[in-house]
């Protein structure tokens, strides 16, 4: 064989391994694009030149993708703050932290908002290990900005149970001025942020039920203050509304900053009072304040 074609079948043979490893890790339209483009129209190709670009490709998207990692880790770090200690890493699930890193360096360099989400999830997981789940790791990784926008500005109306879960309560006087519009839920449904009824003459509206029969309390928290709520024995039902957290959309709440909203909880409590007798218990040595 001359030395020319057996160096032709060499650069075939590390133009073909970078391209399988291209697909592998889904960089194979990169390369090809980047193949595409750096070409001068009018020469002959040259083999070399191939593997040439495709190795520059790979290596550009290797850097990105690292650069990328150790900014949402390092703000990671940030969260967690001073007392972090190194071996608290080794708590978290080796799979979990496989599947973290895999979908967390997708994340381009300068989205920032995206970013902070995934620095996020990896400090708490580090500070309680199996508080997210892959599903959520999952859900995220397809999450675009556009929806994680919509869901923050929906956690605004998100109540705490103490030691419970979060509660997405719409209130029934005002609920078009508080209330995403059809699109807006039927896209986070989509997402899996939130499961949606749409309102109609038919549906049963959700409610948060209460184990007493006669009767009874509950504590509900808005933005760190909480509230007792006195039931009467013949009406024990809280109206959440018709969208409700998913398993999911419970957990991607924990990363969320909502702008929480005086006006809203002042409407909120304002319906319930027609109802219950309502306390505020700011200050009295609950552990909210």
């Amino acid at each position: 064989m001359e030395p020319e074609a057996s160096q032709f079948l060499q650069h075939l043979e590390t133009a073909r391994a970078i391209a399988k490893t291209a697909e592998k890790t889904g960089l194979l339209g990169k390369v090809l694009s980047w193949v595409s483009f750096r070409r001068d129209p009018g020469r002959p190709e040259d083999p070399a030149s191939y593997t040439e670009r495709a190795l520059h490709a790979l290596r550009e998207n290797a850097i990105e993708t690292i650069a990328s990692l150790e900014l949402t880790v390092a703000e990671a770090l940030q969260i967690l703050g001073p007392d972090f200690l190194l071996d608290d890493l080794g708590s978290v699930n080796s799979s979990w932290k496989k599947h973290w890193e895999e979908r967390a360096s997708r994340v381009g360099i300068d989205d920032s908002e995206r970013r902070i989400w995934w620095a996020r999830l990896l400090a708490g997981e580090i500070k309680q290990p199996g508080t997210f789940s892959l599903r959520t790791l999952a859900v995220m990784d397809t999450l675009s900005t556009e929806e994680a926008r919509l869901f923050t500005r929906i956690c605004k109306y998100v109540w705490w149970e103490p030691l419970g879960e979060p509660l997405l309560i719409m209130p029934r006087s005002a609920s078009d001025q508080w209330r995403p519009n059809f699109e807006e839920s039927t896209l986070l449904e989509n997402a899996g942020l939130v499961k949606f009824t749409p309102t109609d003459a038919s549906r049963s509206p959700i409610y948060l039920g209460l184990d007493e029969p006669q009767g009874g309390n509950l504590v509900l928290v808005y933005d760190k203050v909480p509230f007792r709520i006195d039931f009467p024995a013949n009406s024990q039902d809280i109206r959440c509304g018709d969208l409700v957290l998913t398993d999911v959309g419970k957990e991607i709440y924990r990363l969320t900053t909502p702008e929480y909203s005086d006006s809203y909880r002042d409407e909120i409590l304002l319906e319930w009072r027609g109802t219950f007798d309502v306390t505020e218990m700011v200050g009295r040595g609950y552990g909210f304040d």
